[in-house]
């Protein structure tokens, strides 16, 4: 599809509003070059982006379920998520049924979005959703499939940033103590090493280096590994795990060694149990981030261990907690019930230190 040469001539493809394809010849090899042709397909294109070029066709315009199969094979080879993507087409399929794909507008995408709205899906759900469907067209643009992007002028909906939670060291041992026992060595990695759950679900035997003490991230969400320090106390829970480990190559695993991959309800009871309120696995990735920066570590040295691509996501983890904020502010207070003179040296001290 573009431009080609088929039998000494130059031709053009593309597709019209209704979805036929198209190819209309340029002239002879011999008396234009590829440019020409190039110019000439842009020139179509504009023409029916302005509504100017339409022909009456008897062939079968072009539906979505074609467009759709298309992204799948695409995903399966270029997506790690490719059940989700499987799950988020079959919605688009039992909504949009096959539809042309020209016939798919905007104020259609609009009424998609205030179904999945009105079937009590959240905000965030219902984005990640669009997002997938604005990702399938623009590929559709990019195979010549289609010519627009209905997405493109739809409105996501605004989400409120999600306010991070710092546990206290108090608040994390009452949820380690109320923890089932396959869930406390879960717990126990992810406040000592800020990994993902999904990290550490997968976490094999085989990425744990005891003589140096690293933990070996392969399956990260960027795509990229990473070794991450094993500290004293976890290396004594890794190592009482190891000693008394089920059959298999997972850390976390069922007795017959298939790995675990769900804890929401283990977490959830746990949650329940030791009353700690507002509260998601997740936090403890940001609370691990949290101290290690309050405590001294430095931002960088954070951003390579969470596996960050970038520091600034680094900082949205690294808030001061504010028991951290009043002890540095309290460290440069000056008592004014000194003398001025006593006032001096103190300030003197104070630059000294810094």
């Amino acid at each position: 599809m573009g431009v080609f040469i088929k039998g000494r001539r130059w031709y053009i493809d593309y597709y019209l509003p209704n979805g036929k394809r198209k190819r209309e010849v340029v002239g002879p090899v011999d008396v234009i070059d590829r440019s020409v042709a190039e110019k000439a397909l842009k020139a179509r294109r504009g023409e029916i982006v302005q509504g100017k070029f339409n022909l009456k066709t008897e062939n079968k315009p072009t539906f979505f379920d074609d467009l759709l199969n298309k992204y799948l094979e695409y995903a399966k080879d270029n997506h790690e998520a490719y059940d989700r993507d499987v799950g988020i087409c079959k919605l688009f399929k039992s909504y949009f049924r096959n539809e042309e794909i020209s016939k798919i507008s905007s104020w259609y995408v609009e009424q998609y979005k205030s179904k999945r709205r009105k079937d009590n899906l959240k905000p965030s759900t219902i984005n990640r959703e669009l997002t997938v469907l604005k990702r399938i067209f623009n590929l559709g643009i990019i195979w010549n499939i289609c010519l627009t992007n209905p997405v493109k002028n739809v409105e996501f909906f605004k989400i409120k940033p999600i306010k991070e939670r710092v546990l206290s060291d108090n608040e994390f041992l009452k949820l380690y103590k109320a923890a089932s026992d396959h869930l406390k060595p879960i717990l126990h990695t992810a406040i000592e090493t800020g990994m993902r759950k999904g990290e550490i679900l997968n976490l094999k035997w085989d990425n744990i280096d005891f003589e140096n003490n690293y933990i070996y991230v392969e399956n990260s969400k960027n795509n990229e590994s990473r070794s991450i320090p094993i500290s004293t106390f976890l290396k004594i829970t890794l190592q009482k795990l190891n000693k008394n480990k089920r059959s298999g190559e997972y850390l976390f695993c069922y007795h017959e060694g298939k790995p675990i991959e769900h804890i929401y309800r283990s977490f959830n009871t746990a949650l329940t149990i030791s009353g700690i309120k507002k509260c998601r696995f997740h936090d403890l990735r940001h609370t691990f981030a949290t101290r290690m920066v309050t405590s001294g570590g430095d931002i960088v040295t954070a951003k390579e261990i969470l596996g960050h691509k970038s520091i600034i996501m680094t900082q949205r983890y690294s808030h001061p907690s504010p028991e951290h904020k009043k002890k540095a502010v309290n460290m440069i207070s000056i008592d004014t019930s000194l003398d001025t003179k006593e006032i001096s040296n103190q300030i003197d001290e104070i630059d000294n230190a810094i």
